[in-house]
């Protein structure tokens, strides 16, 4: 789309796959208890709010969340080695568990194909293997920072939520800019707080282009409202600069399109608005995958949608 052609939308039918997008939502409707496994597991294996939201942390930056609750021993060993966040400030303490860390990775790794058990939101961890457990530590390094003076995580998240009118984006503002985690891992790791660990409060208050920024979810987005057809793959190669430059879009705008794309799951899917952003960020990541996914027709308003959309 030539971006002297600067269209305004109304809505997300109005996007150029828009209704095609529509339809891939309407047709990935998954059961509304995603996760519950996991769910299950730290309700009932982890006593505290602290345990279970270190213990998604560890999940999401080891890339241990592919297979439910199959490789969560990785999070229990992390558990055991540490008493407050801030026992990570401890070189000794960094060193023992970057060695556990790394052996559970190995363990795994030799049982099961790389791309089963790694999730592929933590795709940088492949090509880094032989120091994973490494990276992995600068992280939670990076994390026990972020937590400033609380020993611990429950705390510093309740204080987001007392303190700021979002926690959700407060708390991803702080956790995109830990080392070896970025956007799309703090993303995951807040999506899983709230569906998973079970905290209270965190969902996201308003739909931000900030969260499908990421290479995920990035070109899904552009295919929407970009793309000159289904196969027109150019917008693959945009990156979020050249995006906004095509639309004429300031990052407010680019926030009203995101809401375009929720309003639309609530309204024409009836997808629930607690949960939404998480669903739409998703089915842009699986939306670029392939061609045929986005040839498909809308249906109209289908009562027998589901609540909650696809995992990506």
């Amino acid at each position: 789309m030539s971006s002297s052609n600067r269209p305004t939308f109304s809505s997300v039918e109005s996007a150029p796959l828009g209704p095609e997008f529509l339809a891939f939502m309407q047709g990935s409707s998954e059961a509304v208890n995603r996760h519950s496994d996991l769910r299950s597991w730290m309700q009932n294996e982890l006593a505290t709010d602290n345990g279970r939201i270190l213990s998604t942390f560890v999940l999401v930056s080891t890339g241990c969340w592919n297979r439910g609750t199959t490789d969560t021993q990785i999070a229990s060993e992390v558990l055991s080695e540490i008493e407050t966040i801030h026992d990570l400030q401890d070189s000794d303490v960094q060193q023992e568990l970057s060695e556990t860390i790394q052996n559970e990775l190995e363990v795994i790794d030799e049982t099961t194909g790389r791309w089963d058990w790694l999730h592929n939101h933590r795709k940088n961890l492949h090509f880094e293997f032989s120091h994973a457990g490494e990276v992995v530590v600068e992280s939670l390094v990076g994390l026990s920072e972020a937590a400033g003076s609380y020993d611990n995580l429950s705390e510093y998240i309740d204080t987001a939520i007392e303190q700021s009118s979002d926690p959700f984006y407060a708390i991803f503002t702080d956790m995109k800019s830990l080392p070896s985690f970025g956007r799309l891992s703090a993303f995951d790791f807040l999506e899983l707080v709230d569906t998973v660990a079970g905290i209270d409060n965190i969902t996201p208050q308003k739909p931000r282009a900030e969260y499908i920024r990421n290479n995920n979810p990035r070109p899904g987005f552009f295919y929407v409202f970009l793309a000159d057809g289904p196969e027109d793959d150019s917008v693959e190669e945009l990156d979020w600069k050249e995006g906004k430059q095509m639309l004429g879009a300031s990052e407010s705008q680019l926030d009203e399109l995101v809401g375009l794309l929720c309003d639309g799951a609530c309204e024409k899917l009836g997808w629930g608005e607690e949960s939404v952003m998480y669903d739409v960020e998703s089915c842009l990541c699986n939306f670029v995958k392939s061609a045929e996914s986005r040839k498909l027709n809308f249906r109209g308003d289908d009562s027998d949608s589901r609540a909650s959309g696809s995992g990506c």
